[in-house]
């Protein structure tokens, strides 16, 4: 069934964490075993921008856990 999963979003979405309020945008699109969806997400160092810098973090974000972020900074 792990083929047949769909993600909401795609790779480069503005996307925003529900429970820790921070934006990223989608570098990959993982589906686990279990049929979960996961995206990693690039964190900018500044709210207001793409720069990178070395607090940059790539993290690991659960479907449920996302919504399309609001923040038009970052578009």
């Amino acid at each position: 069934m792990k083929e047949y999963t769909k993600s909401r979003y795609s790779v480069g979405a503005i996307v925003r964490n529900k429970q820790t309020n921070q934006d990223g945008k989608i570098d990959s699109i993982q589906i686990d075993d279990d049929c979960r969806v996961r995206y990693s997400v690039h964190i900018p160092t500044d709210a207001l921008g793409w720069e990178m810098g070395t607090s940059a973090v790539d993290v690991l974000w659960d479907e449920d856990e996302v919504v399309a972020s609001p923040n038009q900074f970052l578009k």
